[in-house]
């Protein structure tokens, strides 16, 4: 066997071309289309709503801007708070209509129930000032301590099954002594019309008083900063140490709306109330005031926030500006009442923040001013 049989190895030998290797395309630099934007999930919530919180998303011109106008039109749907859960995809385009370009976005959505349930108690020695017994799901658990000033459990129960575990929190009240007992059953149903509303129930029932508040909330579609809700409570208070009971009846109406960098929010309310004193040391001032009062009030306020977070701030300002006029429309309390607020966040030492506090509130009826600085 010779070596022509394989072939010779000269100038007459084909040589291999190696395709050279095909340059990356930035995504980012690519054009892209958005043609299809899909939900699944959606039970009872309109159509027309979703359409305003993902309008942004079809004017999406590169892949990025796809991906961060779907990131803001999640966390709108999650702002509505008829979602549990939402979560995007996003795809290449498939079907006959499909373009090179083009790209389908899916949102994976997981509804709130239609009724959502807490239950809690707060304990002490005055309902003014209570405890809270926590109520938490998917645990079943107390823990029980004692103090000088006042008795704190914590119990929870699960979401909506509240039956089984009464019987421990029955055999708890019986065995702790207390001097103010407060329950709160709380039920919210999210999303009733389909269209982000809200009806809200709180009752409460303790040994000395019980409350109770309705509300219902709708926002305006696309534009939820933009909401109306109707108010109806019944809340009573007790302050020993000015010897007074009070109770209010009541039922508002407010409109709430931002202009600019401010928050508005318009309110009209009319209560009934009810004084009367605790005990027969109560001061003449206090006995002057008890009975039965009647007041109509509209009132406006505006609030200025530039903070981070509203619970624990670490810089920021916030600005409140109240105003309240009663007697024009009904009743038989008169009075302008103007407050405002103002608050500063600095960090500090040691990861701390420093948060000047000043409030200023003027009575037109007394003509009092009350200036405090925290």
């Amino acid at each position: 066997m010779s070596g022509s049989d394989f072939g010779a190895l000269g100038e007459e030998s084909e040589l291999i071309e190696v395709e050279p290797e095909a340059k990356q395309e930035l995504l980012e630099n690519k054009d892209v289309v958005v043609q299809h934007v899909h939900f699944d999930g959606l039970g009872r919530t309109k159509d027309d709503i979703i359409m305003y919180e993902i309008c942004d998303v079809f004017k999406a011109k590169n892949l990025i801007d796809v991906m961060r106008k779907s990131h803001e039109a999640r966390e709108k749907l999650l702002r509505l708070g008829i979602f549990r859960q939402v979560e995007v995809l996003i795809d290449t385009c498939q079907g006959d209509d499909a373009l090179p370009n083009g790209l389908d976005i899916t949102f994976e959505v997981t509804e709130l129930r239609r009724l959502t349930g807490s239950y809690n108690t707060m304990v002490g020695n005055n309902e003014g000032s209570m405890a809270k017994l926590e109520c938490r799901n998917d645990h079943l658990g107390v823990v029980d301590g004692r103090t000088p000033e006042k008795m704190w459990v914590f119990l929870a129960v699960n979401e909506m099954d509240v039956t089984v575990n009464l019987s421990v929190y029955k055999r708890m009240r019986r065995n702790v002594e207390w001097e103010s007992l407060v329950d709160v059953l709380g039920l919210k149903f999210p999303n009733i019309f389909g269209r982000a509303e809200k009806v809200t129930f709180q009752f409460s029932y303790g040994t000395k008083e019980t409350s109770y508040g309705l509300s219902f909330f709708k926002p305006q579609p696309g534009h939820f900063e933009r909401n109306v809700s109707l108010n109806l409570y019944k809340v009573t208070g007790q302050f020993p140490w000015s010897s007074l009971r009070e109770t209010d009846r009541g039922i508002s109406t407010e409109i709430n709306f931002p202009i600019w960098k401010t928050n508005h929010t318009l309110k009209w309310e009319g209560v009934w109330r009810e004084l009367g004193c605790l005990a027969r040391t109560a001061s003449f001032s206090v006995r002057e005031e008890s009975g039965h009062s009647l007041k109509s009030s509209v009132s406006h306020a505006m609030v200025v926030d530039s903070r981070k977070s509203s619970i624990l701030p670490r810089q920021g300002a916030l600005l409140k500006i109240n105003q309240e006029l009663a007697g024009y429309t009904g009743g038989d309390v008169s009075f302008l009442k103007e407050d405002f607020e103002l608050q500063l966040n600095r960090p500090f030492l040691w990861d701390s923040v420093s948060i000047p506090i000043l409030s200023v509130v003027h009575n037109e009826y007394s003509g009092n001013y009350f200036l405090l600085i925290f």
